[in-house]
């Protein structure tokens, strides 16, 4: 359990760096129109998932593709050390992760 000084709700997550912008590489295909046969590639990009743990989900976690200040901040944070915050933090907030 994370200590009062955390930024950490809890420590149900875990990363995983891969070297691919799937979001945007998923966005592109879905916004592509059905007439056109468009094959696209992922553009490499320095990226990580985030698995977060859920107990309500069907799968048992939650998934997020986000960045090395994310990994950073999560990884410091988890060993009880300060660290600057994603832009995003609110995300992190919002599913539970931090306060």
């Amino acid at each position: 359990r994370p200590s009062r000084d955390s930024p950490l709700l809890h420590h149900k997550f875990e990363t995983l760096s891969l070297n691919y912008e799937i979001h945007k590489y998923i966005e592109e295909k879905r916004n592509s129109p059905e007439n056109e046969i468009k094959y696209l590639e992922p553009n490499h990009e320095n990226v990580s998932l985030l698995f977060l743990g859920d107990d309500e989900s069907e799968y048992g976690y939650q998934l997020f593709e986000i960045d090395e200040v994310g990994v950073n901040f999560l990884k410091k944070s988890r060993q009880g050390l300060k660290a600057d915050p994603p832009d995003y933090i609110n995300d992190f907030i919002e599913c539970g992760l931090c306060r």
